[in-house]
């Protein structure tokens, strides 16, 4: 069935999207079920984005109404035998709704007085159990608005008019309209478009260029773009942070106030090399148990240290192969993750294959004890394959073979996927059995992994410090002149005294404690005990904390042989 959808946005500041599906049924299909995705592939936290529709009705191409009632959260169904006798045989169709668009992420959509950002799964109705065959969707929009960004194919003959494969490629290609700032640079005689919205503080950089360098460093990598042309869409914005991937564009959000800043222009760089890696790992390379996504419903699977941990490895490195980054500064991005790694409790607890298969009721919707119940799949699933790296290497093998062979694998056969079984075979012909079992028992158990000993053998020594200082572990959030706790991290003082999450601190040893007096905590604290008097549920109680010695931190990855760790880290794109 072909669809047409036409998309408008008449009143921007209402945050509306009115859309109007359009399609004609076979005589055969007396009833017909519409529904909007409840999640976003990349994105794995069910969103049901049907709770924003408003006003959905049915009606033929002559305006005469369809009976249409809603059947469940997020479907709609059309039922002609018990529409109008007039309407029974009518066989053109189409339904009018309107979307509400007001939160501004990568996997939401959002309209207001500056701009569209479109993003499909949140706004188009599909069809259940009915192939859409090249839908195509029409804009209109306020005239002062005079750019779109998008990864869609153009209609040249019609104006604002896009046309996708299927209703899989419609989802997968968001959009942005307004009057951002736009850019195009060519690798390999492939257009990749930009589109800069929000505001951003000077800086010394290019991201034109840079981005650039990026998409010819991971491509050259991969042998490979699988794409005519490519779309960035990049949200500016304070406090914003994320990315999210599509086959042949990416969103982007960051807080632009910071790109004069060198170690967050990286971290910039690492987000732009992550969601373009994607192109190939996830929405190419990508679980077989991902073969078929099903919209209305979680989509389980044991390998998301696959898809976001190898990605997690990559990014940064990349930012470093393109010449983008020192070695030292790649070096302390790994350092910082390996702190946060550190940190978490819940690694004892967690499985990054366990971590994969809750992603959509724990990483995703964290709360106060995230941290001592699980661990993130982008996290250590990057740091285990910067070991398997090195492990690699003392084959004459690096990261850049395991990347052919999962590309060739998908080359092979596109609508299977892969396993795990395949990952470690791949593991094996590259190195040896050994390196394999060791690698799974990396994603499969919580047992502790010596990081240090692996980078020892590339050139590369851990350094570790301790404050001396006193510590609680405990991590605070301010309401205005209040002071609460918002995380109590396991088997830490503030845990062993029986502090908790939601507590407000009122005083230490019956003196008032500030909002300034809690950033300087370990200044005013030494190792003993402090009467803390805390509200809890309306309650005010008193009670008796001893604080510990705070946790060695790891300072830095000092390079103890640059030309060794060089080697490894550039693998077979060494210059």
């Amino acid at each position: 069935m072909q669809v047409h959808y036409l998309v408008n946005i008449p009143a921007p500041q209402t945050h509306i999207v009115q859309v109007t599906l359009k399609a004609q049924r076979q005589p055969e299909q007396q009833r017909l079920q519409f529904f909007l995705p409840a999640w976003s592939p990349g994105s794995y936290l069910v969103r049901e984005y049907a709770r924003h529709i408003r006003s959905l009705s049915a009606r033929t191409s002559a305006l005469l109404p369809l009976f249409c009632q809603q059947i469940s959260k997020d479907t709609w169904e059309i039922d002609w035998t018990k529409s109008s006798i007039e309407t029974q045989n009518s066989l053109d169709f189409q339904i009018d709704y309107e979307v509400y668009c007001h939160e501004l992420t990568v996997r939401t959509a959002h309209i207001d007085n500056t701009h569209a950002f479109l993003h499909a799964p949140a706004y188009l109705l599909g069809i259940k159990n009915v192939a859409l065959i090249n839908p195509i969707i029409y804009l209109q929009f306020p005239n002062e608005w005079q750019s779109i960004t998008t990864g869609l194919e153009a209609l040249s003959k019609y104006p604002y008019c896009y046309i996708a494969s299927d209703y899989d490629q419609l989802l997968d290609c968001p959009i942005e309209i307004g009057n951002q700032t736009t850019d195009t640079f060519y690798v390999n005689n492939k257009a990749h478009h930009i589109g800069f919205y929000g505001d951003i503080y000077p800086h010394p950089y290019s991201l034109r260029q840079d981005m650039q360098t990026l998409v010819e460093t991971i491509s050259q990598t991969m042998q490979s773009m699988p794409y005519n042309h490519y779309a960035f869409i990049v949200h500016f914005a304070p406090r914003l942070y994320g990315g999210l991937e599509h086959s042949n564009s990416s969103t982007l959000q960051f807080d632009g106030r910071k790109l004069g800043n060198r170690k967050e222009y990286i971290r910039w760089l690492g987000l732009v090399a992550h969601e373009y890696f994607h192109t190939w790992n996830i929405k190419r390379i990508r679980p077989a148990d991902f073969a078929q996504l099903d919209y209305a419903q979680e989509n389980y699977t044991r390998m998301l240290w696959l898809a976001e941990g190898l990605t997690s490895f990559v990014d940064d490195l990349f930012v470093y192969r393109a010449g983008l980054c020192s070695l030292e500064e790649y070096l302390e991005r790994i350092c910082e993750d390996l702190n946060r790694y550190y940190t978490i409790q819940g690694r004892y607890f967690h499985s990054l294959e366990d971590s994969s298969f809750n992603a959509w009721i724990k990483l995703y919707r964290p709360d106060e004890n995230t941290a001592n119940s699980s661990i993130s799949y982008y996290l250590k699933g990057g740091l285990i394959f910067a070991l398997l790296n090195i492990q690699l290497s003392q084959f004459g093998k690096h990261i850049d073979d395991f990347l052919h062979l999962l590309w060739q694998d998908y080359q092979t056969n596109p609508q299977a996927g892969i396993t795990t079984e395949q990952v470690l075979a791949m593991i094996t012909s590259l190195s040896n059995a050994e390196v394999s079992t060791e690698f799974y028992r990396f994603i499969s158990t919580t047992e502790e992994i010596d990081f240090a000993s692996f980078y020892q053998q590339i050139g590369v020594q851990f350094i570790w410090k301790s404050s001396g200082k006193a510590w609680l572990g405990a991590e605070f959030e301010y309401r205005g002149e209040r002071v609460l706790i918002k995380t109590v991290h396991l088997n830490s003082p503030a845990y062993a005294s029986g502090l908790n999450a939601g507590d407000e601190i009122l005083a230490i040893n019956r003196q008032r404690i500030t909002v300034d007096d809690m950033q300087k905590l370990e200044i005013l604290l030494s190792e003993q005990t402090y009467d803390f008097l805390i509200a809890r549920t309306e309650q005010i109680l008193e009670l008796p904390i001893m604080t510990g010695k705070a946790p060695e931190t790891l300072d830095k990855l000092a390079v103890i042989d640059a030309e060794k760790a060089r080697s490894v880290l550039w693998g077979q794109t060494s210059h």
